[in-house]
């Protein structure tokens, strides 16, 4: 997962679920990419719940160690409570990954069942049981058919075409 140690990203809600559904799996380890005020309480719970082998607060990276995080990561988790476009979703597909989101707004404009798992936000047990669900099932993606369907959906003739078709309607 990638994002500011913030409420609004619900990291502390990651760390639970995680807990939840990996404490006995000892070959399941969770990373986390940010930094924020959250920083030593979310330590603090980790600590707490006994997962401070499992669960890793990586601090801030610049984007080669980002890209590296990517690369060896098996999908990208992201859990916030809200999002106007969701950046990180992008890039973790542009690498070819299955991501597990949240429904925070726009997350459901961007995941969709080839690509990854939609759960309900600000929940416990609906992000545990994605978490289960994904991390049984990342390696049924497909790397290049993730990356594909991004660049036809995001890319440069996609958005022009959109564009075009705007302005077409407006005039």
């Amino acid at each position: 997962s990638i994002g500011s140690l913030i409420p609004l990203k619900r990291h502390d809600l990651l760390i639970e679920a995680f807990t939840k559904s990996f404490k006995s799996d000892s070959n399941t380890f969770l990373n986390i990419i940010g930094h924020g005020f959250l920083m030593e309480p979310l330590k603090e719970k980790i600590k707490s719940l006994g997962m401070s082998g499992r669960i890793s607060l990586l601090g801030l990276m610049d984007r080669k160690l980002i890209k590296e995080q990517l690369t060896n990561c098996d999908f990208f988790v992201h859990p916030s409570d809200y999002e106007t476009f969701g950046v990180v979703l992008i890039e973790a597909l542009a690498m070819g990954k299955p991501v597990l989101a949240s429904k925070c707004g726009w997350a459901e404009c961007i995941v969709n069942a080839s690509n990854g798992i939609l759960v309900e936000r600000n929940s416990i047990d609906s992000l545990s049981a994605g978490l289960k669900k994904m991390s049984t099932s990342f390696d049924a993606y497909s790397s290049e058919q993730i990356k594909n369907d991004l660049i036809n959906r995001f890319g440069s003739k996609s958005f022009l075409s959109k564009t075009e078709d705007i302005y077409e309607t407006a005039i």
